[in-house]
């Protein structure tokens, strides 16, 4: 039994590590950023950005965060709790959570990705990266929907084009006839 398992923690913490699996448990995806240098009201404006998209900052300590993660998919994260750590999780989509991380990033030199998890799956800083530069999901919807609809559409063109084609051969059947009944 390893020293992480053996530990007895006071209730409050214990309180803390509840929390943290709750959250980790009911969340489709787990990121953690590195939150050093990030001031109070800096920490405040990422959770109101987050908000919108049912994502959820919090700043862990990263021992509960591991004692809180044992037998999970997250405690695969081992590696990267290093220095200050917070997590991101929700419920909600997880390519605008990190849109959201990586531009306030940008923004302000600081809160970088630091890994995370996606449905069970491990992911690096730099697949975290890559999941904030994919198209969102309502996007990769419409390109869905667009790319079904054009064979439909194309089929649609077509045989108006055809219908449009038969009412000519029609009217100038019916002119040549009028032309013809008026040289008679």
């Amino acid at each position: 039994m390893s020293n992480e398992q053996a530990r007895t923690y006071r209730p409050e913490k214990e309180a803390i590590v509840s929390e943290i699996r709750r959250g980790v448990s009911e969340s489709a995806f787990v990121f953690l950023s590195d939150f050093t240098g990030l001031s109070v009201s800096r920490s405040a404006e990422l959770r109101r950005r987050l908000r919108p998209v049912n994502a959820r900052y919090q700043v862990v300590p990263n021992r509960l965060f591991l004692q809180a993660v044992q037998g999970l998919p997250a405690a695969s994260l081992k590696p990267v709790l290093k220095g200050s750590t917070a997590m991101v999780t929700g419920a909600g989509d997880p390519v605008e959570t990190a849109k959201i991380l990586a531009a306030f990033a940008k923004e302000t030199q600081m809160a970088a990705a630091k890994g995370g998890v996606l449905e069970g799956a491990v992911l690096s800083a730099a697949d975290v990266s890559a999941l904030a530069s994919m198209p969102s999901r309502k996007t990769l919807q419409a390109m869905l929907v667009g790319t079904l609809a054009s064979p439909m559409r194309n089929l649609a063109s077509v045989l108006n084009q055809k219908v449009a084609s038969l009412v000519y051969v029609l009217k100038a059947a019916e002119e040549k006839k009028a032309q013809t009944a008026v040289s008679a």
